[in-house]
């Protein structure tokens, strides 16, 4: 069982701070969204839990170890990342880009297991069929699960992910989605960082809003409604339930 602890946490590029006492845990199972607007410090604090920014202040924790007694071999065992940018374009192929995963177990060429959880990846992505396209041959969605899969083969605990959707039509989104939802049904933790409010509420049992680089806040559904939204995203919205789904209509002046 992994759980997850942020305490305490600043970040700062320059002596301006970007994250700002920045407190949250997370355990197995938990569907977690980061929401803000541009610059307000999603993608930076993705970054610190993974130890891609290593932050000065503040302790990440999984299973009370703190991440910077890690090494990056042992973060990458245990952290899954997939960050903020299109599929690949080049001419590589998705069992290859999947096998890629399998680094921080592998030594000098992959072994027969690490080949097998590779295959075991695409099945369960269904991508078994297309495994030897290359990737500049595939849709927004496969290309996107090609790269979710390759974090998979780390065989992590945890997996965070930066604006997996955001160069996706609403039926690939759809489907990444539910393929994440699914993990976090196994056991998995996932944090996404994600710019589509309305999408966010559908699948997350848990919620972090930012704003100018602090949690502004957190918690299940319930902290969703007007004032907040309104706060976070200055800008009028109505929220509305629908088949026990939370929808946000932003408010405009045209009629």
């Amino acid at each position: 069982m992994k759980k997850l602890k942020v305490k305490d946490l600043w970040f700062s590029y320059s002596k301006t701070p970007v994250l700002k006492e920045i407190n949250f845990s997370a355990d197995k199972n938990d569907f977690v969204v980061v929401v803000g607007p541009n610059g307000s410090g999603k993608t930076t604090l993705i970054k610190c839990i993974n130890k891609i920014l290593n932050h000065k202040n503040g302790l990440v924790q999984v299973d009370n170890i703190s991440t910077k007694s890690m090494s990056q071999n042992e973060i990458a065992r245990t952290i899954g990342y997939v960050p903020q940018r299109g599929y690949y374009t080049f001419t590589t192929t998705i069992f290859d880009i999947v096998l890629m995963g399998r680094k921080p177990y592998a030594g000098w060429k992959p072994t027969e297991t690490d080949l097998q959880k590779t295959s075991a990846i695409l099945e369960e992505l269904n991508l078994g069929d297309i495994a030897m396209r290359n990737m500049h041959q595939l849709s927004g969605g496969q290309g996107q699960l090609s790269i979710i899969g390759r974090a998979l083969n780390q065989e992590p605990d945890i997996l965070l992910l930066d604006e997996p959707t955001s160069s996706l039509d609403i039926k690939h989104q759809i489907e990444v989605l539910n393929v994440l939802k699914g993990l976090t049904k196994k056991g998995m933790l996932v944090i996404l960082a994600i710019h589509d409010l309305n999408l966010a509420l559908r699948y997350c049992n848990k919620i972090i809003m930012m704003k100018e680089g602090e949690i502004f806040t957190q918690g299940g559904l319930e902290v969703i409604n007007e004032k907040t939204v309104e706060a976070v995203y200055e800008i009028k919205v109505d929220l509305i339930k629908h088949n026990n789904d939370i929808i946000v209509i932003p408010k405009t002046n045209n009629h």
